[in-house]
């Protein structure tokens, strides 16, 4: 009997049980390591509570004594200075985390000696981006990565916020990821992940007349300034302003589907601010871009988060006019500044969506509580997105989808033809292993095989890092019970694919199978490994010492030297 996409239900039968006894056996080993956690949580308390008692008695400390550690924290703490107050306290708490985030910030002994400067992205007032790798090896698995290399002057204080920014900003697809950093000495190194075409504006500009020519601009536009909305609505969520959102910090990997904000030399995190009226500064700053900051910046020293939404209003303007300079009339800051305290903003540009020019003059309201948040935002652009979804024939789509091919080729050929490359020759490579050694389950594996392959892949993921640990550290017991189910479930999987291999009566085509016994038995020796391994880890840890459970015998001399 046939299900309505092609499986029988013997087959639907035999995947339920795979994951079914998957989650038994991910359970059960979930169980064990957590009552072998607890109970060596309460007979290391035991311990403790009895020393205690002891340890008064004792007049020399035994220097196996567990409370050690603890008479060595007091020592430290001694060298600290008293607290006064509640407040001192609570700080002086939090400064032993600081000094160890100080420490790792300055661990890298990276410089500019070790990089090779490939290409100028851009040169800001602070600093300058380059396309870079590292001459010696990689950058944290990175062969290719975008580094901002500070100017001099620029001050130790303001990189360290700028890198406590990115760090609380990881994570996010729209954001600019920060690999490494050095601020031990000048010229101060901050370590990015490879961007693929620089900033938005300089794409923009050099792919102007083949995106003049695309019928589907606006549509590819708006999906761009969803992306960097979504940015904005992380920071907002970090509570972060970012003060400089402008095209040119925006970087482009894939356009418009991978966009991303960076530069965060002038952002704020509020959060380390003394009151709610932070935004507010004691002191105006005298180098700020003036043509994407809001009138309340100007008239109050203010700029909140609805600052960085009059900019994002400023960003949608720049790319609808393809990086043109905002107030393109106004020569003098002067001049500017005077044109948006009055009320003056930029002309709406050709051919611009009405959606999107809604937008943008909603970012301009003033007062700023009448602009509209990144929230509300994101909102409207996922509305127009989904419209311009429902009225996108299949042609245009696929005529979408090669415009965005050519607009890679035209940039970086080699970026698009190195991947199609490496495709081809993982698909050549698996095609090879299925011709040379008549191994079928490959290109059209059972449904059988694939559960198999499924619960594995479940299983193996959790485990491999942890037992990693376990055996690297050496000597952890509680690792025993995982690896014992690890390798019991591993051999007993094996098990039916080598008979399968041995006795199956292999079709010829369309993916020929092993036919003569030395055909069988050169794939089982392939995949004999996969059996070999896990029975050696299961009588590994059977009859291994190290490993089995000798908590008795250890807890003896404890006991005898309490009796002494």
């Amino acid at each position: 009997m046939e299900t309505c996409s092609g499986l029988s239900l013997n087959d639907l039968g035999y995947i339920l049980i795979g994951v079914l006894t998957f989650t038994v056996l991910l359970s059960t080993v979930l169980g064990v390591v957590f009552l072998k956690k607890y109970r060596c949580m309460a007979r290391t308390i035991r311990e403790l509570q009895r020393s205690k008692f002891i340890l008064p008695q004792l007049d020399v400390p035994s220097p196996t004594s567990p409370v050690a550690p603890a008479a060595k924290e007091e020592e430290e703490e001694e060298v600290a200075p008293a607290p006064q107050s509640l407040l001192q306290r609570g700080g002086t708490a939090r400064s032993p985390s600081k000094k160890l985030w100080k420490g790792v910030q300055q661990a890298s002994c990276l410089n500019k000696s070790d990089l090779n400067l490939l290409q100028l992205i851009k040169a800001g007032k602070e600093g300058v981006f380059y396309q870079a790798r590292m001459n010696r090896g990689t950058c944290k698995g990175h062969s290719m990565f975008t580094c901002k290399i500070s100017k001099e002057g620029v001050r130790l204080k303001h990189v360290e916020m700028e890198v406590s920014i990115m760090r609380k900003l990881m994570h996010h697809k729209n954001v600019l990821q920060l690999l490494d950093w050095n601020t031990t000495a000048e010229p101060y190194i901050l370590i990015m992940e490879y961007v693929s075409f620089g900033t938005l504006r300089t794409f923009l500009q050099t792919n102007r007349v083949h995106l003049c020519g695309d019928p589907e601009l606006q549509s590819l536009l708006t999906i761009a300034s969803y992306h960097i909305a979504l940015a904005m609505q992380h920071l907002r969520s970090k509570m972060i302003t970012h003060c400089d959102l402008a095209l040119r910090n925006v970087m482009v990997n894939r356009f418009p589907w991978e966009v991303k904000v960076a530069e965060f030399g002038l952002a704020q995190d509020l959060t380390r601010m003394a009151s709610r009226r932070s935004s507010r500064w004691k002191h105006p700053r005298q180098r700020v871009p003036l043509r994407w900051y809001p009138p309340e910046y100007f008239k109050n020293n203010y700029y909140g988060f609805k600052g960085d939404v009059w900019a994002f209003g400023i960003v949608l303007w720049e790319m609808q006019t393809f990086g043109t300079l905002p107030y393109p009339n106004l020569e003098t800051s002067e001049e500017v500044v005077y044109h948006i305290c009055m009320g003056h903003k930029n002309t709406n540009p050709e051919s611009c969506r009405p959606e999107i020019l809604h937008i943008m003059r909603d970012c301009w309201q003033e007062p700023h509580s009448l602009r509209p948040a990144f929230t509300d935002i994101v909102g409207m652009l996922e509305n127009i997105i989904e419209n311009d979804a429902d009225y996108v024939d299949v042609d245009s789509s696929q005529a979408l989808v090669k415009h965005e091919a050519e607009y890679h080729d035209a940039k970086s050929p080699r970026a698009v033809s190195a991947n199609t490359e490496e495709e081809t020759l993982l698909r050549d490579l698996l095609r090879w292993y299925a011709d040379e050694f008549k191994d079928p389950m490959m290109l059209d594996p059972p449904h059988w095989f694939k559960s198999f392959i499924f619960c594995e892949a479940l299983l193996q993921t959790p485990f491999f890092p942890v037992a990693a640990y376990a055996f690297l550290k050496g000597g952890c017991r509680w690792i025993r019970t995982p690896a014992i189910v690890y390798s019991t479930h591993v051999a007993t999987t094996l098990v039916p694919i080598l008979s399968h291999v041995l006795f199956h009566q292999f079709p010829a085509k369309p993916h020929a199978g092993p036919q003569t016994p030395g055909e069988r038995w050169l794939l089982v020796s392939i995949y004999a490994p996969y059996l070999l391994v896990p029975v050696l880890l299961l009588l590994t840890m059977l009859t291994s010492s190290t490993y089995s459970s000798g908590h008795k015998s250890a807890s003896t001399p404890a006991k005898s030297k309490k009796k002494n």
